[in-house]
């Protein structure tokens, strides 16, 4: 089992594009909350919070048999909560800042290292590989729910005018 290139290029770069959504908005626009939904921010800040829970998680499966991990809270949270004082600038400064730590984690695993297993409460059993995978599809998610509420303030403003 290896880490295929895909995987690499998105730990690279996928977050990058967060910063292209919410560079020219305001920050009362990245705080907006539709009833039910999370804020532009609380995105933000739960991909900059969880990327070093991430690295830990990834270190108690390559240092323990078969970890079980419940699923994260982010709203429980201490770091969430401060996080979400800051403005979106410096939430993004610490998610590109600590992205090294989790690319170089992942860029020393050796292949064995990749099929050992950690459990997810909700999602079972998976392999190094498919925690890896399951991260960028997360990040990924969030990254696409800020794109469509960058789009509602859009449409919103077009509306207006």
């Amino acid at each position: 089992m290896t880490l295929y290139e895909s995987i690499l290029e998105r730990l690279r770069s996928q977050h990058l594009g967060i910063f292209q959504l919410v560079n020219d908005l305001q920050e009362e626009d990245l705080r907006e909350k539709k009833e039910n939904e999370w804020s532009m921010q609380e995105h933000l800040v739960h991909l900059a919070v969880y990327q070093p829970r991430f690295v830990h998680r990834l270190q108690d499966i390559l240092n323990q048999e078969s970890p079980e991990f419940e699923p994260y809270i982010p709203h429980h949270d201490p770091l969430f909560q401060e996080y979400m004082q800051m403005d979106w600038y410096d939430v993004w400064l610490r998610l590109v800042e600590r992205r090294d730590d989790l690319i170089q984690v992942i860029t020393s695993l050796q292949p064995t290292q990749l099929q050992r297993i950690g459990v997810h409460a909700r999602y079972g059993k998976m392999t190094l590989l498919e925690w890896i995978e399951f991260f960028l599809l997360h990040e990924s998610h969030h990254t696409y729910k800020i794109f469509m509420l960058r789009k509602q303030i859009h449409q919103n403003r077009l509306v207006l005018e």
